[in-house]
């Protein structure tokens, strides 16, 4: 297969001039991440964190799995509930929609929240610096 002679590929427009230029995978498909030059996306090892902002994301992506957990339980439970033949069992059990609805929403919510909080505090671990005196000092 030949390239086009101005060297755009067929069905896309040139980009503007003076925009820079696109950097292009193996297979020519444009770059997932546009850095600009000299910028670098780095990740640190996790061994290179602060023991505190370990701590603290294990925590919180703990918190975030179990609450996940948690969420499919009271999920599957409310959806057997909608099964003809379970019904009678569950509401022998003193459990229903009202009962299984708000567990299931609150436990989705907070997975949510956990799993993001578990995001924010890897971020951190790459980028956040030094960790405060003050948060030091909780953990000795």
């Amino acid at each position: 297969m030949s390239a086009p002679p101005n060297g755009v590929p067929a069905g896309t427009a040139p980009a503007p001039p003076g925009a820079p230029a696109r950097r292009a995978t193996s297979d020519g498909a444009p770059a997932a991440s546009q850095l600009p030059p000299g910028a670098e996306c780095r990740l640190d090892p996790w061994e290179a964190a602060h023991p505190i902002r370990q701590y603290a994301t294990l925590t919180f992506a703990r918190g975030a799995l179990i609450a996940l957990a948690v969420t499919v339980v009271f999920g599957l439970l409310g959806a057997l509930y909608s099964v003809p033949v379970l019904a009678p069992l569950f509401q022998g059990l003193s459990l229903d929609l009202r009962h299984l609805r708000p567990l299931h929403t609150t436990f989705a919510s907070a997975w949510i929240f956990l799993g993001g909080v578990a995001v924010v505090h890897r971020y951190l671990m790459d980028h956040g610096g030094d960790v405060a005196r003050g948060s030091a000092c909780a953990c000795a």
